[in-house]
């Protein structure tokens, strides 16, 4: 028989008492044996078959936990077995029916440690199977093996009797529940009562020295508050002491700050008001062109400066242009691509709740003012031949006809819309948090599953090829989409503030996004990983 032995107890029971939708008896008991507290003064001395008491009753095996998938169950549970102190069995009217309870509780008898196996009784009634105790025999918890001994042949005896120690967890006889806690009390004593079989030491003996071990526990689990409520008493001091210096600080700091930022915005004030009067030396001048540089670099700082605004508009709706070849910074102002419709044009959409092309050569404007912009987007299909208006509602506009057609369902909330590279398709942003695609023909949605951020989608554009979408988002991320399903394909592209623009690279294969925080990233378009990190320097972009 082997004498250093690898398990301290081998837990023996049926499946079906390890279940999520009872009772995990098993794992309790596996757990309340590899946890349990060995009282101090009972390490190391004799215990009652002459080993001595060990620190920690540990490890003791559980199939479920101990096995591989791969191994041979009947070979792996008898080499577990020889390899065990005791065995503790599970006793239930379902482990009693167990074959594989039976045959482990037999083999660990034929290894002659009959006095060595320990009951808990969870169910059911022991030697109900004997008619003479009066209970119906479908009650019985113990299997044949525990019920009798073996013969000198190391066979079972059925003629005799066996009672194994045993502890009784029931409540009435009958199965309790691990999460009453109200029957918490009598887990923990029997739980004591089966330790005290597996250290070889007297019940009463361990109850009395864990009782003392608690106390000793509670005694520096008491003294430890002590000592950090004085350390926090001592905190709290230092930390009113420190928050009225803080306090002090950052007021300081606040007014530095508020100062700093008065003194960008004059900055920034004084340099539009210098470019605004610039250009009005340059337009007495004679010098629109150079004029309308000014202008727009003007109106790029100070976007609501509304003379400069003014003038530019004037000049480009009064002046006549040989070229045009400059981005106005406006809101809501797209060009016509190149080698489309005869002339190139100009869409521009007004806080005056109205949408207007102009002649980007002539600066004249070319149809009549057609309403429902309200100072939201504009912009050109790829071949010219429509426009994409953004306001109370979306709307598509044929360029020849000025007839218009309405988005179905797209709500007040949307922020941007874009063609397709094919110009069938229309791609809007929304505050609802959502991206969706729409046949630019007849305005019907097309994409069945919306692409969701957790926040205002202030963006979204194809790819050159039309088989993916790039949005931006307030929640700090953009997004890559497959437009045909909606999925994502990569994951976020996470900033560290609102990304408001996010487009592709003319081959598609990266994505440059634009943030808050100051900086441009460039990212993998397929991989979703940052390539590159362009920091501004200037403020948000």
């Amino acid at each position: 028989m082997a004498t250093n032995f690898k398990y301290w107890a081998f837990i023996s029971y049926s499946h079906q008492d390890n279940r999520k939708d009872r009772n995990l008896w098993g794992d309790w008991l596996h757990d309340a044996v590899e946890n349990f507290k060995v009282p101090p003064e009972l390490v190391g001395k004799p215990a009652r078959y002459g080993e001595l008491v060990p620190e920690r009753l540990y490890p003791a095996f559980q199939d479920e936990k101990e096995l591989p998938t791969n191994a041979d169950l009947s070979v792996a549970i008898k080499e577990a077995l020889e390899q065990s102190h005791y065995l503790v069995v599970i006793c239930s009217p379902r482990s009693a029916k167990s074959i594989y309870v039976n045959q482990e509780v037999l083999q660990f008898k034929q290894l002659g440690r009959s006095n060595r196996i320990l009951a808990i009784l969870i169910d059911g009634e022991p030697n109900a199977s004997d008619p003479a105790k009066g209970f119906d025999p479908a009650l019985e918890c113990f299997c044949e093996a525990l019920r009798h001994p073996l013969d000198a042949n190391n066979n079972l005896d059925l003629s005799q009797r066996a009672e194994p120690i045993a502890a009784d967890v029931r409540v009435a006889g009958k199965e309790s529940s691990l999460r009453d806690k109200s029957h918490q009390p009598v887990l923990e004593r029997e739980k004591l009562r089966i330790m005290a079989g597996l250290l070889g030491v007297g019940f009463d003996d361990l109850v009395h020295r864990d009782r003392e071990r608690q106390l000793r526990e509670e005694r520096t689990r008491a003294k430890r508050l002590r000592r950090l409520v004085a350390g926090f008493a001592t905190l709290a001091i230092a930390a009113v002491v420190g928050g009225v210096l803080a306090l002090s600080q950052k007021r300081e700091a606040d007014n530095q700050r508020l100062q700093a930022e008065a003194r960008k915005v004059e900055a920034i004030e004084t340099l539009a008001r210098s470019d605004f009067l610039q250009a009005l030396r340059l337009d007495e001048q004679g010098k629109d062109a150079e004029a309308l540089i000014y202008l727009a670099r003007s109106l790029r700082v100070q976007p609501h400066n509304n003379p400069a605004a003014s003038m530019a508009f004037s000049l480009l709706a009064f002046r006549s242009w040989s070229s045009l070849e400059m981005m106005f910074a406006s809101r809501g102002l797209s060009f016509l691509p190149t080698n489309t419709l005869a002339d190139a044009q100009i869409v521009t959409g007004g806080e005056d709740g109205h949408t207007r092309t102009w002649d980007a050569r002539t600066g004249r404007p070319l149809q009549s003012p057609r309403p429902g912009v309200v100072d939201r987007f504009a912009a050109f299909s790829p071949d010219g031949s429509r426009i994409v208006t953004v306001a109370l509602d979306t709307r598509v506009w044929d360029v020849r006809t000025g007839n218009a057609t309405v988005l179905d369902g797209a709500t007040v909330g949307v922020r941007f819309a874009s063609f397709s590279p094919d110009g069938s398709k229309i791609v809007t942003a929304s505050e609802d948090h959502t991206a969706k695609i729409w046949d630019a023909t007849d305005g019907k949605l097309l994409s069945a599953r919306p692409m969701t951020h957790r926040s205002c989608v202030y963006s979204a554009r194809f790819s050159p090829d039309g088989q993916r979408i790039v949005t931006a988002s307030f929640d700090k991320t953009a997004r890559v989409w497959d437009a045909n399903t909606g999925l994502p394909i990569t994951p976020p592209l996470t900033n560290k503030d609102a990304v408001h623009c996010a487009v592709f690279s003319p081959d598609g294969s990266n994505v440059l996004t634009a943030s808050y925080d100051g900086n441009a990233r460039i990212w993998n378009a397929q991989t979703g990983e940052l390539l590159h990190v362009l920091p501004h320097g200037g403020g948000p972009l």
